[in-house]
């Protein structure tokens, strides 16, 4: 989805790919037909069975199959910002790597690390701290620190926070099993998940698991994020999210005044919307916010606030996967 984003954005161009599959064919069949997104606008073509590359919006992309990102010859492609989204840690050191010999310029990140990156951005929150003579390795968090960060800040700026708790519903993700099986962690690979649970069948029941999502959270604001504790259920869906949080506001505003608060911060940002209407999660399929927030479910008890929050948490956020490489691509 980062791939069709970049390739409808008349300011970027996609030069590479590198995955780990082999069969160009696959992979540009892949690109062309999606179960969830449908066909892509553009159309990507293999030149030939021997060609390393694929023909895609008028231009050549070279293709790469490496599992070390360092390994990829990405200059002889002149690229010069890579999005690094295998999920495997060691890929972020690599990254260090490729641009400390200059073989990139600058590489975002499309997870929360735990290992070391220049900075940790989050669209909409953070941006002012990007310095691009020190940032070059950035990681973009993930997409549901991306959807529950912009309401959470802003209504401790207005109201302040006492503490929260965050329960989000995610769909499946690739990793996960259709049938029971043993489940291979995504950022390391050939070792399995301990939690037995995430083995269990992803069509057929509901998952409960933890979440990184206030792990992410505290890369950006730590302060805020050390009030809140979490939990993730995966479902049986195959696209978007929600996000269940739970606040005890300090001030004890009413709700019309929380109401009026989040309509100013959909009104003033370009990432998180406001719905009204009988919504489900289907009908946020394809949405480019980072959040939408469910007006209709705005409840409160005293102080306790419940607010939901709906995200596509493939498409939303490549979208800002997409934001994030041109800010730092034209950033110089």
């Amino acid at each position: 989805m980062v791939a069709r984003q970049i390739v409808a954005n008349p300011q970027l161009k996609l030069v590479a790919v590198n995955d780990h599959a082999e069969d160009l064919g696959n992979l540009v069949y892949l690109y062309n037909y999606d179960s969830t997104y449908g066909r892509a606008p553009s159309q990507a073509t293999v030149l030939n069975e021997t060609s390393q590359s694929f023909m895609l919006d008028g231009h050549s992309v070279s293709c790469f199959s490496e599992f070390d990102v360092v390994n990829a010859p990405w200059e002889s492609a002149d690229v010069d910002v890579l999005v690094e989204a295998t999920g495997v840690s060691s890929n972020v050191d690599g990254s260090h790597v490729l641009v400390g010999d200059e073989r990139v310029r600058k590489v975002v990140v499309t997870h929360c690390p735990s290992v070391s990156v220049d900075l940790h951005l989050i669209v909409g929150v953070n941006e002012a701290e990007y310095d691009p003579l020190v940032h070059h390795v950035i990681a973009s968090g993930i997409c549901d620190a991306n959807a529950i960060v912009h309401p959470i800040v802003h209504l401790d700026d207005r109201f302040g926070i006492e503490y929260g708790f965050v329960t989000t519903l995610h769909p499946w993700l690739s990793y996960q099993n259709l049938v029971d099986a043993p489940t291979v962690m995504q950022n390391s690979p050939g070792h399995y998940w301990t939690d037995y649970a995430l083995g269990r069948s992803s069509v057929s029941t509901l998952i409960p698991k933890e979440t990184t999502a206030v792990s992410a959270l505290s890369a950006v604001v730590p302060d805020l994020a050390s009030k809140f504790e979490a939990l993730s259920f995966r479902v049986p869906t195959s696209v978007v999210s929600t996000a269940d949080i739970t606040i005890r506001l300090s001030a004890g505003p009413s709700i019309d005044s929380v109401r009026m608060a989040l309509e100013d911060l959909c009104a003033a940002s370009r990432v998180v919307e406001a719905n009204y209407e009988s919504l489900v999660g289907t009908d946020y399929r394809g949405s480019t916010a980072s959040a939408t927030i469910d007006m209709q479910w705005l409840k409160m008890s005293g102080d306790m606030l419940k607010l939901i929050v709906w995200y596509d948490n493939e498409w939303g956020y490549s979208a800002r996967v997409v934001d994030l490489v041109q800010r730092v691509g034209l950033v110089q």
